[in-house]
């Protein structure tokens, strides 16, 4: 009989029990990186947990399907190279569905340039989509890994944060228009392009070790994951974090629909903790070295130091940590 509450650390604490012989850097990433600059990562979706019926098509899914998994590639700055793709369905699922939902796969696998290479079909009671993505690092670049942030690195981040949040708080509560975000949440974007332009500039200033993930448990999580995993203090300027003007305004009209976790950061400030706290927009954060050109739409945010952690500065000075405990839980 279960012993108490399961959560995604006591997960990878028993993997590591079981398996001493894994570096401890093999569970940071989102995707192992082999001595051949293969890289390899693995996804699941659950229907009514990473998406609702109610908001999303049978193409969306598909796409986002894709798009989460390539967005892995992103993160090490790798060109995704094939997807494999297996389906738990459930007897409510007909062919008609199946059939819209291999064309948003399609669709997003196509403007990847990314073939699809087998999966797994199975019957369930829930649906489950699990993704395998392919990629490789180009000769002569570093991929780019969440433990490699070093003191007097620079942080950058690529993409628009909090879009999907709003366009889920949207959709949930009947509110018209945010198109823009609604998309966001049902197809969010894949950066590879971005990811593969910033290891060029790494590679092109001089081969070395630096930091980069996705944001698909948001900016917050991605900063305190690098802080975590590389032993550093990353400590970001709020004054200098691109918001984008529908989180604004949906921040401003619609605060009393935002949930409680965006009003529990330590600021008062909806379209800030929105583009910091919320999740599945597939932005990318990076930490690089000092003197490294930043690629074109690339924005450089903050620092990093000695210690531990990650915090925000607000224009007034005041330093704010951010906890883990106000992450969303995967497992709550």
């Amino acid at each position: 009989m279960p012993t108490g509450t399961i959560t995604e650390q006591a997960v990878f604490d028993v993997v590591r029990q079981t398996f001493p012989a894994l570096a401890a850097t093999d569970l940071v990433d989102d995707a192992v990186v082999l001595p051949t600059g293969q890289v390899i990562s693995t996804d699941t979706l659950v229907g009514e947990r990473h998406f609702s019926h109610a908001y999303c098509s049978p193409t969306d899914i598909g796409v986002k399907a894709v798009r989460v998994s390539i967005s892995d590639m992103a993160a090490c700055g790798a060109q995704p190279t094939g997807l494999l793709v297996s389906l738990a369905l459930p007897n409510t699922v007909d062919t008609v569905w199946v059939r819209e939902f291999y064309a948003g796969l399609k669709y997003a696998l196509d403007e990847a340039q990314c073939p699809l290479l087998g999966g797994d079909t199975v019957a369930s009671d829930t649906l489950v989509i699990t993704t395998t993505a392919l990629g490789q690092v180009a000769a002569g670049s570093v991929a780019g890994r969440r433990f490699n942030a070093k003191p007097g690195h620079t942080i950058a981040v690529c993409g628009h944060h909090g879009l999907s949040a709003v366009g889920l708080c949207a959709l949930q509560h009947g509110i018209e228009g945010v198109e823009d975000a609604k998309l966001a949440h049902r197809q969010p974007p894949a950066l590879v392009d971005d990811g593969l332009s910033l290891a060029a500039a790494i590679a092109q200033y001089a081969p070395q070790p630096y930091a980069l993930t996705d944001t698909s448990d948001g900016l917050a999580a991605a900063l305190l994951a690098i802080a975590q995993a590389s032993g550093v203090a990353c400590t970001v300027q709020a004054n200098a974090l691109p918001i984008h003007p529908t989180v604004a305004t949906f921040a401003r009209q619609h605060s009393s629909v935002l949930p409680a976790r965006y009003t529990q950061v330590g600021y008062d400030d909806g379209a800030l903790a929105l583009t910091l706290w919320g999740g599945e927009d597939f932005g990318l954060l990076a930490t690089v070295p000092a003197g490294v050109t930043l690629p074109p739409r690339w924005l450089p945010i903050g620092q990093v130091a000695e210690g531990t952690g990650a915090s925000l500065q607000l224009p007034n000075g005041q330093q704010i940590a951010m906890l883990p405990k106000q992450l969303y839980q995967h497992f709550a």
